[in-house]
């Protein structure tokens, strides 16, 4: 008796709650809008609005909001919006692309495993794509009269001033002279404004002055970054990530492959060819 009373109390509790959630919170004329509708409504929101709708007050302003959709879309329907055959067109292919997504999503949901040695392979063969090529760290001055580059490198040389005051006095690069010089750290022919020639500097080493573009540049070393290469380990995750997508791949390219093999796909190009030489042909001139 006992345990008919319990499940009793409990079956009552349910329907309340569900009762609860089916009470209207809105009407209007020609619709209404239940609590259940507008939790399912904040539900769908992306996590930032979720919080903001968060609070009673937050609920009261999407409703409002949700309030003035659904009397926008009632009067679309009393004007016959919703039968336009532009809006029924663009309905049809949104749907048709939701089910062709649904449906790839579907082919490409399979679970994919890589092995360790896929992994090691992979890395192996394209170690090349884990390297980081050498790079030189350059400072530079630009200026316009050859002049005053021949002097400036002769100082430079001397000793007579250092580089960064070189470039404060002198440098006509405004980018450059804000930071000493400094152009960044570069690998060789990165950059059709860097010669070739700088690339055989060694550390600390001045260029000569270097004509390029109506300007003249001196160039010095600050600093050679070696190659350097990834390890397999801090790299396993991301090659992981690719060898995944590239099965992705091949999945879907074999997917559409069987459809086409299947449906006996058939291509008419001398069609294509009739109608477009009629396109090229309406836009010529008619002569009589």
């Amino acid at each position: 008796m006992r345990m008919y009373i319990i499940l009793f109390f409990i079956a009552g509790l349910s329907v309340a709650m569900g009762c609860s959630r089916d009470k209207v919170v809105a009407e209007f004329r020609g619709g209404k809008i239940t609590l259940k509708e507008l939790e399912k409504e904040l539900n769908a929101l992306p996590p930032a609005l979720k919080t903001r709708y968060s609070t009673p007050q937050g609920k009261k302003e999407f409703l409002e909001q949700l309030i003035q959709q659904r009397l926008i879309l009632n009067k679309a329907h009393e004007e016959g919006i919703d039968s336009d055959p532009e809006i029924l067109q663009i309905i049809e292919s949104h749907k048709r692309n939701l089910i062709q997504n649904k449906m790839m999503q579907k082919v490409s949901s399979k679970s994919i495993d890589i092995t360790e040695d896929e992994l090691r392979r992979y890395y192996d063969s394209n170690i090349k794509d884990f390297s980081t090529p050498e790079r030189y760290c350059l400072k530079r001055i630009s200026v316009k009269d050859k002049k005053t580059g021949t002097k400036i490198l002769n100082d430079l040389r001397k000793n007579k001033m250092k580089f960064e005051d070189a470039v404060s006095k002198y440098s006509e690069d405004p980018l450059s002279k804000t930071r000493g010089g400094e152009i960044g750290c570069i690998q060789a022919n990165q950059r059709p404004d860097v010669p070739t020639e700088v690339f055989k500097l060694k550390k600390g080493d001045l260029s000569g002055l270097i004509e390029l573009n109506n300007y003249f540049y001196i160039y010095q070393v600050k600093d050679i970054l070696p190659r350097q290469t990834q390890d397999y380990e801090s790299a396993k995750e991301g090659i992981r990530m690719r060898l995944i997508n590239m099965k992705r791949r091949e999945m879907y390219d074999t997917f559409i492959k069987e459809l086409k093999e299947k449906a006996n796909v058939k291509i008419y190009p001398e069609v294509l060819a009739e109608e477009g030489g009629k396109q090229e042909g309406a836009l010529q001139p008619q002569h009589k």
